[in-house]
């Protein structure tokens, strides 16, 4: 067991160098302060794979591939997630439900995060309107401390994708109509002769808001103005 536990930390410290590396980011509305979070400053983060309650598999996909970037540029690091995923289903856990089942003792054992998210998808997919449709993405998430077991932070964002937007509001209703109809006949050969997901934007989106947003997490201790005072 010990051999395990030193091969799955020495994995995850390797995989994830690049991990805390962004930090720059875009500016946002700075969140409202957390009292928890003067106590005990967690500098790391473990991401279980999402609970997907939408109908479209591949949105655990998307929310894996694009939740790390918005985590790292609030200056916390992010234990890579491939990873996690990976070693937890080598280890008899083949769902998210059976990861999120898992005691936070025995994260700590192996893994050794300060905190663990708890990501649920509600939404995701085309969203289909009266003429027309767009890719939406709706992600909720807990932030919990790892050895207390304390909820930390928690949030949640919808965002919606349209590339074809522009091009379908010209014209009038009949230019709506004959836009929504090119849509759906570029978008139903795209997703027949491809593994490529339409929908990967708006999950981008979602996730950049319930992480960056207004309410979302507080500066890490991996941003160079963490613990400074706010003029």
């Amino acid at each position: 067991m010990r051999n395990f536990v030193s091969w799955s930390r020495r994995m995850l410290a390797t995989a994830g160098v690049g991990a805390g590396l962004f930090t720059s980011g875009c500016a946002t509305t700075e969140p409202p302060d957390m009292p928890i979070y003067k106590g005990v400053p967690p500098r790391s983060i473990l991401v279980l794979p999402p609970l997907n309650e939408s109908v479209e598999v591949r949105g655990d996909a998307a929310f894996l591939a694009s939740v790390s970037e918005p985590l790292s540029e609030r200056g916390y690091y992010v234990f890579p997630v491939a990873v996690v995923q990976e070693m937890m289903q080598a280890n008899g856990l083949p769902t998210a439900a059976e990861m999120h089942q898992v005691s936070l003792a025995k994260l700590v054992e192996i893994i050794g995060p300060d905190t663990v998210l708890y990501p649920r998808i509600t939404e995701y997919g085309r969203k289909f309107q009266l003429v027309n449709s767009s890719n939406v993405a709706a992600v909720e998430a807990r932030l919990v401390d790892a050895r207390t077991g304390q909820e930390i932070w928690s949030g949640k964002a919808v965002a919606e994708y349209d590339p074809y937007s522009q091009q379908s509001a010209q014209g009038g209703l009949a230019g709506l109509i004959l836009g929504a109809i090119v849509k759906h006949a570029i978008a139903s050969v795209a997703e027949s002769s491809s593994d490529v997901d339409n929908g990967y934007p708006a999950m981008s989106f979602a996730n950049a808001r319930a992480f960056n947003g207004p309410s979302g997490l507080p500066v890490g201790p991996l941003r160079p103005e963490y613990g400074k005072k706010k003029d």
